[in-house]
């Protein structure tokens, strides 16, 4: 998609195509006389006009343009301004119907002459003002106030400053419920650089094809920042063309940067001037009007946003309700159809169905949790209040015998039987070996131990001599 057609629905619903038409009684105040009259000689009205354009800033039909589309004297422009126009006109006038009768003369020295001495007159055609009367009137397609048909209306000038002081123009139509476009804050500064697009009725393109209300669309950028008379304007490289004036230049995202002002007759190239948002900004403020949009201009831009986003579901609501607000409304009408052609959004992932509802699901985990809490805190309440195990008293081994001098034999022990200490009362002590009956030795067992018939003094079983005395074992 080109910027041109992505920048086209959000502009083309709040353009629209002016029409001015002054008209005058032309007096010659070098012969005093009217320049055009009726057989009795009052003097008639002679009209010239022009075409520009607006963009609409306010849904209550507040429209903004360009100063010298509606100013007379047209200060400062470089362009033909209206009194230019009334020049060229009497020229054409007397030249056509003999005025100077047996002078020859030329055309130059015609226009010369009613440079100087030409004075336009308003209709009360009392000298004093030197204004002609000024007609306006703003056309508009269906895509801009949602009606059936194209439709015009008188606009007043409520506001305008001259070329050289700002060049803009803030008009006023008895239509409510218009479709406005948002203008960058004044205090906000465009970069050099950024991507904008003039639009506007092209004078040009409206002399070879039919008449319609679609604007053109001029791509380009920011190319410099400069000043006019003080006033700060930006340059631009689009190829905006007389018919254009007063249109609005955008950026990518619709909103106005500027209005189209000038050009430079001897530059080949694109080369334009764009008036900065701030100007009209300030002809709204002394009016007591804020730059705002209806619900329907931003529901449009909502759905159009969600269009070029690849979000069906949004684009399709939101342009379906502005549709039933403007059901003639082409654009509208367009991109909904559309929006209705992209690809539906992937389902949500299945969920495996378990026969058994979540709120159950998830009581049963609450209950498993509970039960787990509990375990462990009696385990814990267990470890700590735990009783340790008796001891078996131990047995102690009784001496052995003293040896005397003669055998004593041992006699034989009963085993002595070691009754268990009974644990505390209430608590198991688990499994206790059986005690037995069987006679156990205590200690080690003693033996009586020979002794020498001599001296009588012990001898070690086995030994055949008396360590003592030497003396024979028998």
């Amino acid at each position: 998609m080109t910027p041109e057609q992505k920048i086209d629905p959000y502009v083309r619903s709040s353009v629209v195509y002016l029409t001015i038409t002054f008209e005058a009684w032309l007096y010659d105040t070098y012969q005093d006389r009217w320049l055009v009259t009726n057989r009795a000689g009052e003097g008639l009205s002679t009209p010239v006009g022009g075409q520009c354009t607006g963009y609409v800033v306010n849904p209550e039909g507040w429209i903004a343009t360009a100063g010298h589309c509606v100013s007379y004297k047209g200060e400062g422009y470089v362009g033909t301004t209206v009194r230019d126009a009334f020049v060229d006109r009497a020229t054409e006038i007397s030249l056509s119907n003999g005025y100077w009768r047996g002078i020859n003369v030329t055309e130059s020295t015609v226009r010369a002459y009613w440079d100087k001495y030409l004075r336009t007159e308003s209709s009360d055609r009392t000298g004093a003002t030197g204004k002609p009367d000024r007609y306006v009137e703003a056309w508009w397609g269906a895509n801009v106030s949602g009606l059936e048909a194209e439709e015009g209306a008188p606009a007043r000038v409520m506001e305008y400053s001259e070329f050289q002081q700002g060049d803009a123009a803030l008009l006023k139509v008895n239509e409510p419920e218009m479709n406005a476009l948002l203008l960058v804050p004044g205090d906000t500064a465009v970069d050099v650089g950024t991507p904008i697009g003039s639009v506007g009725y092209a004078g040009s393109v409206q002399d070879v094809t039919d008449a319609d209300y679609h604007p053109s669309i001029k791509t380009g950028t920011i190319s410099a920042q400069k000043t006019t008379g003080d006033i700060p304007v930006y340059e631009i490289d689009a190829a905006v063309s007389p018919g254009m004036s007063g249109g609005p230049t955008v950026n990518a995202e619709g909103q106005v940067v500027g209005t189209n002002s000038f050009g430079n007759r001897n530059e080949p190239q694109s080369f334009n001037f764009v008036g900065t948002s701030q100007r009209i900004l300030e002809l709204m403020a002394t009016e007591g009007v804020e730059n705002e949009l209806s619900q329907d201009s931003q529901d449009l831009r909502v759905g159009l946003d969600a269009y070029f986003a690849g979000d069906k579901e949004t684009a399709v609501t939101m342009l379906s309700a502005v549709k039933e607000a403007q059901p003639s409304n082409d654009i509208v009408i367009d991109y909904l159809e559309r929006a209705q052609a992209l690809p539906d959004p992937p389902p949500p992932p299945a969920q495996e169905d378990t026969g058994i509802p979540m709120t159950w699901v998830w009581v049963g985990l609450a209950v498993l949790l509970v039960l787990l809490v509990g375990v462990a805190g009696f385990l814990v309440y267990r470890h700590r209040n735990r009783t340790p195990a008796p001891v078996p008293a131990q047995v102690p081994t009784p001496p052995s015998v003293p040896v005397q001098s003669q055998v004593i034999p041992a006699p034989p022990q009963e085993a002595a039987v070691v009754a268990a200490t009974p644990k505390d009362a209430g608590e198991p002590l688990g499994f206790v070996a059986p005690l037995t009956t069987d006679t156990q030795p205590i200690g080690p067992m003693v033996t009586a131990e020979p002794v020498c018939g001599s001296c009588g003094q012990g001898v070690p079983a086995g030994q055949k001599f008396c360590g003592n005395c030497g003396a024979g074992m028998a």
